[in-house]
């Protein structure tokens, strides 16, 4: 599960859900391991579920026995993995659009609990659906944070809501993500063959209705729809994003992604033998860090790995070791020597091991996010940002052969006195005509210089003496992957 997630760390304790919520006492039985519920019973998942949201979340919702009943946890894991994915993005209010928001609104429900600050649009195609969602919402005074749209059937647009009154395509207006749980099948027939093709009984009872278990063309179809609709609505969200229900789906998907953009994740949401997907693109320059869009292993040569995006980071632990002050000096060397000077000055980090403790990953931004994959403490960092490529050999050439030109000779005095020929006087010169430089840099990087926590000089040694100290440069912003390898390669 997501860290953040309630339940990672903390079962439901049923007893208690019980007592406090008498619908639910009925379907509570206690046995040699403690309390428990029969997941098989639908009238007890729905229970449990309407037990959850108001006890942890203070929702009271009234679920249909004739449409989905949504699980709390993985819907959270999907919501909390969004919130990290938007954290990379310009500066603005958190709205987001979930697409076929169901009977309860779930998604919009718990995203405004996590964040009373943001505003969800939620569509829904099926009229009771959007009925009884408007009522949950309204009930648990969420409207003026929750907009309810009917799904667009005038051409079965996802994204018809874009660039319309309701969600005008202004900066302003701009989504920070969006969230959809697609059906997953093709037909009826395709859905039976599947539960029947799996060893063992489903882990819970089925609850849903047909509509929100069968789409034409099944969810590859629906989400490839929709990525292909994004691309007219690419100034208008910053990170669009679905989950994917069947393994098999994800290659197409992500082949169909890499049609229209090279930014883009594949993010695995496991809770115990189910797994789902998280496909997250988007046309902005910023780049998510591979904390997010790779796990901590990445098994080479498996068809998972083919799935995921480049990496956004770039290491090297030099051989022979050096300490961190070593390892710095050096780097500043190689900046020099390119005329690179960072928009943001260096600072000496102060943070030791991560937050909460186990030593996992150096977390060295304002935010606390991760961006250094491996033990160690940061000793060391500064924010890259050239506006121009000097780092090329054509630029080091050049800079040699003006290093060579000899000085020009100082002219004299005028003298009669007469004062230079005032600069509109003058005859244009080739620097007149030069473009103006522009108003972005190339790219936008973070450099991070790590020190093993665990070095030869022991733990307790000064950080920056420690041999074995990493360089890592993780691109957090930028169009042009080529010019970020150069940099780092050259």
């Amino acid at each position: 599960m997501h860290p953040r997630n309630p339940y990672a760390s903390t079962r439901p304790d049923f007893a208690q859900l019980a007592a406090s919520n008498p619908t639910l006492k009925p379907y509570v039985t206690v046995t040699d391991h403690g309390p428990s519920i029969d997941f098989h019973d639908a009238a007890a998942l729905r229970a449990l579920t309407a037990a959850l949201l108001k006890t942890d979340f203070n929702l009271d919702v009234d679920l249909r026995d004739d449409r989905l009943c949504p699980t709390i946890a993985n819907r959270l894991d999907y919501i909390l993995t969004c919130l990290d994915v938007a954290q990379h993005a310009p500066a603005a209010p958190l709205r987001a659009l979930d697409i076929g928001t169901g009977h309860v609104a779930i998604y919009a429900l718990l995203l405004h609990r996590l964040r009373a600050d943001a505003h969800i649009y939620a569509s829904e195609l099926d009229p009771t659906s959007l009925a009884h969602a408007t009522h949950v919402v309204a009930a648990n005074g969420a409207a003026a944070a929750i907009t309810l749209l009917p799904g667009c059937t005038d051409g079965y647009s996802l994204l018809a809501w874009l660039g319309t009154p309701s969600i005008p395509a202004t900066t302003a207006s701009r989504l920070s993500f969006t969230l959809c749980n697609p059906p997953f099948f093709a037909s009826d027939a395709e859905a039976v063959a599947l539960r029947e093709s799996k060893a063992g009984p489903a882990p819970a009872a089925p609850t849903c209705s047909a509509n929100e278990e069968i789409t034409r063309g099944g969810e590859e179809s629906f989400i490839g729809q929709m990525v292909d609709e994004s691309r007219q609505h690419r100034d208008q969200v910053c990170w669009f994003t679905s989950l994917v229900g069947r393994y098999a789906s994800l290659g197409p998907l992500v082949a169909r992604v890499k049609r229209v953009t090279d930014n883009y994740a594949v993010i695995k949401l496991q809770q115990s033998r189910t797994a789902r997907w998280v496909l997250v693109w988007g046309y902005t320059p910023y780049r998510l860090p591979d904390s997010i869009t790779r796990p901590a292993v990445v098994e080479p040569g498996t068809s998972f790995a083919h799935l995921l995006p480049l990496s956004n980071s770039f290491s090297i632990r030099p051989t022979p070791p050096r300490t961190a002050d070593q390892l710095r000096e050096a780097v500043m060397a190689v900046l020099q020597d390119v005329d690179l000077v960072p928009l943001v000055q260096a600072a000496e980090a102060t943070q030791g091991q991560d937050e909460d403790g186990d030593g996992d990953e150096a977390k060295v931004d304002a935010e606390g996010e991760i961006s250094a994959r491996a033990t160690g403490t940061t000793t060391f960092q500064l924010d890259l940002a050239p506006m121009v490529n000097s780092w090329s050999r054509a630029a080091r050439r050049a800079r040699a052969q003006a290093q060579a030109q000899p000085a020009p000779v100082e002219q004299d005095q005028p003298a009669n006195g007469a004062a230079e020929p005032a600069l509109a006087d003058k005859p244009a010169t080739a620097t007149a005509t030069e473009p103006l430089p522009e108003t972005e840099p190339l790219f936008r990087a973070r450099l991070v210089i790590v020190t093993p926590a665990d070095g030869a000089q022991g733990a307790d040694a000064d950080a920056p003496q420690v041999l074995g100290a990493r360089v890592t440069l993780e691109w957090t912003w930028g169009r042009d992957r080529t010019l970020v390898d150069a940099f780092w390669k050259d």
